[in-house]
């Protein structure tokens, strides 16, 4: 992993530990982040780890660059030497740095009309990069507010917004929700996932990650992040509207089938707490709203839950549950998916059919899933009545 000092000849180990960094690193856009020597030494540390199963192979492993082993120095040299390019120069990235640095130089200046300028100017100019035109038009916007011209900056803002909703939402600017009008084949789309990564078991690591939540013991945010993610790895669109536009439910599956699958969670309930009917007319409400946004769909109203139990007044038939010994049962099918389609040593393309067995196999398509990891309410028993205590009699 490059040098551990600024010496010429010195040496060192790295660890890389962890799903989320692991998953990080081995993305192919953040590969490209880094220099081809760097690119090249996690690409030869991949392939080395494959072969260690144990500790001691471990150890040995690292005694082998420490102790400099001529075989370890000879293979590290030439592999450096067969896989490190020389990097191509991003011409626009460049340009992009020197138009902030100019804005930058202008704002710290306090010429704010300027620096609203050099930052509108940029923006004008890269309508197709709508990430890159909101983020400059925030920073014409910031920069008109500081000049007191306040309408300016207000629409400067609502530009950038609608460009990039990532960045501030001005008041009353939220943006409205957006059916989707497709979705795509479920196997394509975890296929097209798993290319992201220049490793494929990078895509395991970043599955792990996000699952890792899905416990009664995560918050209601973490609970509903990794619901949303689970999602995206069966091959589904998947979404937070509530927390994303205000309305609907906690997470959204659509999978290219005919109907979708309306989730609330419920994951610090006590297990020993049925569902009640506040909480099951939030879902209902939930299934309104899919109804008006996908009228020609099909709803699937599901509540994770850690008990099959619902009062009476809740009225959940019709209602399917998703229980944590469900929701375990779903994350172990789905990792037995992804791990046959990742460690395959095969193309792309000849990992679609596999893909689709696997999730035939292990009863993920959409209408199987539903069936299969999902089951209905019960109506729990309402509790004993308690006997009034009788009056000790007079003497």
């Amino acid at each position: 992993m490059g040098r551990a000092t600024r010496g010429a000849g010195d040496y060192c180990v790295v660890l890389l530990v962890g799903p989320e960094l692991v998953s990080w690193i081995t993305r192919a856009d953040s590969l490209n982040l880094m220099t081809p020597s760097t690119q090249a030494e996690i690409l030869m540390g991949h392939e080395i780890s494959k072969s260690i199963a144990e500790r001691d192979e471990l150890v040995a492993t690292i005694q082998q660059c420490l102790q400099r082993d001529q075989a370890w120095t000879r293979y590290h040299a030439e592999t450096l030497a067969d896989r490190a390019e020389t990097p191509s120069v991003d011409l626009a990235a460049i340009r992009a740095a020197s138009a902030e640095r100019e804005y930058t130089r202008a704002f710290v200046a306090r010429q704010f009309s300027e620096a609203a300028q050099i930052a509108h100017a940029f923006a004008n100019q890269h309508h197709t990069d709508k990430r890159l035109r909101g983020w400059f038009l925030q920073l014409a916007a910031r920069a008109r507010h500081y000049a007191q011209d306040l309408p300016g900056a207000e629409d400067l803002q609502k530009q950038a917004y609608r460009a990039n909703p990532m960045l501030w939402a001005p008041p009353g600017m939220a943006e409205p929700y957006i059916p989707l009008v497709s979705v795509g084949d479920q196997a394509e789309n975890i296929i097209t996932q798993i290319a992201k990564f220049a490793l494929p078991t990078g895509h395991l690591q970043d599955f792990e990650a996000a699952v890792s939540w899905l416990t009664p013991a995560a918050s209601s945010n973490q609970l509903e992040d990794g619901v949303k993610r689970l999602g995206g790895f069966l091959g589904f669109h998947s979404e937070r509207p509530e927390q994303e536009y205000g309305v609907g439910p906690d997470v959204l599956w659509l999978p290219n089938d005919n109907y979708g699958i309306v989730i609330e969670c419920k994951g610090g309930k006590q297990t020993k707490n049925a569902l009640g009917k506040a909480n099951h007319g939030q879902l209902l409400v939930s299934a309104e709203w899919f109804k008006d946004q996908y009228p020609g769909r099909e709803c699937v109203r599901v509540q994770l839950h850690p008990t099959d139990k619902a009062t009476k007044p809740a009225m959940a038939k019709g209602t399917h549950v998703l229980t944590f010994d469900g929701l375990t049962q779903l994350v172990s099918a789905v990792r037995a998916v992804l791990t046959g389609v990742c460690l395959t040593t095969t193309t792309t393309q000849a990992r679609l059919p596999l893909c689709q067995k696997l999730l035939d196999q292990h009863q993920l398509t959409p209408q199987k899933l539903v069936d299969r990891y999902f089951s209905k309410f019960t109506t729990a028993s309402p509790p004993p009545k308690s006997e009034k205590p009788r009056r000790p009699s007079k003497p």
